[in-house]
Parts: structure tokens; C-alpha cells; sequence
């Protein structure tokens, strides 16, 4: 694991010549980055890999005549390296963007490209924050699982599920795509409705959505304004969206709105939101992920008296978020993967 305090060598790895010109840019302007190779092919990408040992691999795996996936997959066991994935805005590239988190890649961003420079800044900071936070992440969590023994559920959705007394609030971001995995996986299917706040680019929080229901005895997709919390479903707020929780004469259910400039904070304004219905059977859960959202509103939240957890230290890919909440004494436990899961199970509706 690489401190972010030293020069980071990154190798771009990109078919599109427009692209690498975009990411050459944008990376050409931070001090603390180093670009050691910019390739398009296979070839050329194992030959760039074993030549600059670069800190982090920037790699978009859709190329022609090539299985991108599979390619991720046998050039990430040829290196100890952290990768970013790039990944366009198909839906094949998203959903090949997300499997690539099962199967140990940091981070997904959007592929850029001459329209970037609109925001050219905005994006420029996006890109650098993702690649300093996979040159400090853990490589090899306690909390990631073994995709390669994930199977589409068998069994059916709950088709009547109730509008939820209690819920539980998730929020995370680098890292927190695998934890949802093993968590949804190894719940039973009774549990209170769950809201999940993930730092992700627009469009990946649906094929996310769509993965883990695929794997889960929960309903979980992507939420839309004013969908009520249910027991045994899971909303994921949309990654170009803030979401907080309202109540009407029917329950609770979640607001979502466009996010905007000033919403760079989407964990804290789902948990902040909460705040004005905490009870105790209320769960807020902060986990893996870079920056501090989150902290402050689960703070909020233990203080009116809801549980409180964070993920612990050892087991996320990056520690920040969940040792901010640690260092304010906003999470009341501190639970691994596996204890986190026990506590959820134990919340049976």
C-alpha cells in the first residue's frame, strides 16, 4: 500500500486515442501524479506492466477482439497492482465495470472525452482523487467475496413486500460495492427496508443495482422519487442524485432530487434526513470508503438515538470514511463484515 504523500506512477491503459489524450491531460496537471505508459492493446499492456511496476494501472478493458472482462481478470493476477477501471456509459461497459469491482478492481470512473473539457477541472479532480485513493487502498480486504462462486439467486422476489416500519441506512464508497455484495447475499430475507447512499458516477448505481439483485434474496435496485421503504428490498439512491427520507401518512419514503454543486455530500444528507425520525430500532451504517461524508450525520444520528456502525479499519479497502466516524465517537460498534451482517439478521421484521 502506497502513502498518497509520494509521487504516484500511473500507466494508462486505453484504446481510444482520444480518450488517452483526454486522460494524459487531465493527469498531466497534478504534481503528485507521473504518467509511465499510455498503450491501446493487450500486447502492448503486459509488456508496459512489467517494464514501468507502475503504482496504478488506469485501464478501460473494452477493446475489440477482446474479451474485456477476461482480460481484466488474467492481467490483474500478473500484477500486485491496484486498477481503476474506465468504463463508457453502455451498458455493457457498466455492467463489465462492475463485476471488475467483484473481482478486486478500486474504482470505476467515466470514461472522459473531448466534452470533458467543459468541466475539464471538475473531472480532472474526480480522476486524481480516485487514482490517489487506489494507490493507498488495501488490496486484499477481510471484507471482499469470491465472485467466481456468486450465482443468480433461484428463487423469486418477495412480490407484497410491506411498507417498512424501521430501515437501515448504508452509505460507503471505494470498497463499499463489494461489502453490499456479501452483505445482500447472506441476509436472511426478513429484514427491515434498507437505503443505500454509494459514491459512484451517474448510470453505475443501476447496473449495480441490477448485479446485486440478481445475487440476493432481497428486491434491490435503483430508487426513484418517492418510493416507499419496504421490508426486504433495498433502495440504492442514484449516483447523480441526493436522497433523504420523508414520511407520509403511509410511511417512509425517500427523496430523491438532482444533486446539486453544494450536495457533494450524500451520505451526510440521507443521514441527516433521518434525523427527524430516529427511533431505536433505527440502523445507520458508515463503511470502506475515501473522504469523510458520512461522519457528521451519523453522528447526528447517535445522538438522537439511533445504532450507529462503522466498518472497521482492518477490513475496508480504504479506511477514511469509517475512521473519521471512529475519531468523532459517532459509531456506537465498530463491526467487520460478518458482525455486521449478524446484527442486520438479528433485526428480523
Amino acid at each position: 500500500m502506497k502513502t498518497t504523500s509520494a509521487l504516484i506512477s500511473v500507466l494508462i491503459i486505453e484504446e481510444s486515442a482520444v480518450s488517452r489524450f483526454v486522460l494524459r491531460t487531465m493527469l498531466s496537471t497534478d504534481p503528485q501524479l507521473t504518467i509511465v505508459g499510455a498503450v491501446n492493446g493487450p500486447v502492448a499492456a503486459e509488456r508496459k506492466l512489467r517494464e514501468t511496476n507502475p503504482d496504478v494501472v488506469l485501464l478501460n478493458p473494452e477493446m475489440e477482439r477482446t474479451n474485456g472482462l477476461e482480460f481484466f481478470k488474467n492481467l490483474s493476477r500478473a500484477t500486485t497492482k491496484p486498477f481503476v477501471i474506465v468504463a463508457g456509459s453502455s451498458v455493457q461497459e457498466r455492467e463489465n465495470a462492475i463485476l471488475a469491482l467483484e473481482f478486486g478492481a478500486v474504482e470505476i470512473i467515466q470514461k472522459p472525452t473531448a466534452i470533458s473539457f467543459e468541466n475539464f477541472q471538475e473531472v480532472t479532480a474526480e480522476v486524481s482523487a480516485a487514482i490517489k485513493a487506489a494507490a493507498g487502498a488495501m488490496l486484499n480486504p477481510k471484507s471482499l467475496v469470491n465472485p467466481e462462486t456468486q450465482r443468480p439467486y433461484p428463487l423469486l422476489h418477495i412480490g407484497e413486500a410491506k411498507i417498512a416500519k424501521r430501515f437501515i441506512l448504508l452509505g460507503g464508497s471505494i470498497g463499499f460495492p463489494a461489502l453490499l455484495l456479501k452483505i445482500f447475499t447472506s441476509v436472511k430475507r426478513n429484514i427491515p427496508g434498507c437505503v443505500v447512499v454509494v459514491h459512484m458516477p451517474a448510470l453505475f448505481t443501476k447496473s449495480l443495482a441490477d448485479r446485486l439483485n440478481a445475487l440476493s434474496p432481497l428486491e434491490i435496485r435503483e430508487a426513484r422519487n418517492g418510493d416507499h421503504i419496504k421490508d426486504n428490498q433495498v433502495l440504492i439512491i442514484p449516483g447523480d442524485c441526493t436522497g433523504k427520507i420523508k414520511k407520509d401518512s403511509l410511511g417512509f419514503f425517500v427523496h430523491v432530487s438532482p444533486k446539486l454543486s453544494k450536495d457533494n455530500q450524500p451520505i451526510d444528507v440521507l443521514f441527516s434526513s433521518a434525523a427527524e425520525y430516529v427511533n431505536s430500532d433505527m440502523i445507520a451504517i458508515l463503511a470502506s470508503g475515501l473522504g469523510d461524508d458520512g461522519s457528521r450525520g451519523l453522528l447526528t444520528l447517535k445522538k438522537r438515538g439511533a445504532t450507529t456502525i462503522a466498518q472497521s479499519v482492518g477490513t475496508c479497502r480504504v479506511a477514511a470514511m469509517s475512521k473519521k466516524a471512529i475519531d468523532l465517537e459517532a459509531a456506537q460498534m465498530v463491526c467487520t463484515p460478518e458482525e455486521i451482517i449478524d446484527y442486520i439478521n438479528e433485526k428480523e421484521t
